[in-house]
Parts: C-alpha cells; sequence; structure tokens
C-alpha cells in the first residue's frame, strides 16, 4: 500500500504506480471515500475497490463529506455487508 497526501490527487496515484513499476490497468486503488480514493483511483485508470469505514466515529468533516457521498454508495453489484 501507498498511502497519497491528497488521495484524490492523480499526481499521487501516477507517483505511486511509478514507484511500483506497473501500468495502472495492473492496479486496483482500495478505499473507503468515494471522493477521494475511488476517484483518485478512475482518474488514472486503475481499478478501485470502495471498501465500508473501518470506524464508527470520524472526524465532523469525514461525516459530511460521507453524507455528500451517500447517492454514489449503492451497491452495483458484487460483494456488500
Amino acid at each position: 500500500a501507498i498511502p497519497a497526501e491528497r488521495a484524490e490527487d492523480p499526481a499521487g496515484f501516477r507517483k505511486a504506480l511509478k514507484a511500483l513499476g506497473l501500468p495502472a490497468r495492473e492496479v486496483a486503488a482500495v478505499g473507503d471515500q468515494v471522493f477521494t480514493d475511488v476517484l483518485g483511483g478512475n482518474l488514472v485508470g486503475a481499478y478501485t475497490v470502495l471498501v465500508p469505514p473501518l470506524r464508527e466515529q470520524e472526524f465532523f468533516y469525514t461525516r459530511f463529506i460521507r453524507m455528500l457521498e451517500a447517492p454514489f454508495r449503492r451497491p452495483r453489484g458484487g460483494v456488500t455487508r
């Protein structure tokens, strides 16, 4: 795992791809936020996996962003809990 400082910034993903020596089509970006983890991965052409948050307690800002993400979190097949 190579975390990006700003997950939605494609530059961080490109830097990680370069460090791994892999093309985006061979990499999966896994995260729990649509507007950062999934968006950043999609912008560079990586496969993306949206997972449930690990914690129930989150900062106010994170809870607010999750409210905005709610319409995009609908299951589209695959595994759900």
